[in-house]
């Protein structure tokens, strides 16, 4: 699990459960609504349990945009999906948080720019 931290970021099911309604309701307004009832919390789920749920549910959500389109990368440095990409959808990509370069199956020249 990527978001390992999250774990201990809450120090009780009350400050845990304020988080999870706060980011269920972010994405039910954005049309994520199904990814929230999957990963909902059991009734009687304790803080941790909770923060695993919304650990899960910020990867899904992830997955999702990635599947959409909407990400292109997540930057293996500092773990931001902020990423500059020059000549999309070909060419090397940068990420916006800390500048590291971030290698990508499509790190490639772009085709139409170098015939080969």
């Amino acid at each position: 699990m990527r978001n390992f931290a999250l774990l201990n970021a809450y120090k009780n099911k009350a400050e845990a459960m304020k988080a999870w309604n706060k980011f269920a309701a972010e994405l039910e307004a954005t049309g994520y609504s199904e990814l929230v009832q999957l990963h909902h919390p059991p009734q009687k789920a304790g803080y941790r349990q909770i923060a695993q749920c919304i650990a899960a549910l910020a990867e899904a959500y992830e997955a999702s945009k990635r599947k959409a389109g909407e990400i292109i990368a997540r930057c293996p440095e500092c773990g931001s999906t902020d990423i500059n990409q020059y000549n999309m959808p070909y060419g090397p990509m940068w990420c916006m948080g800390c500048g590291f370069r971030v290698e990508e199956k499509n790190d490639q020249p772009n085709p139409f720019l170098n015939p080969q």
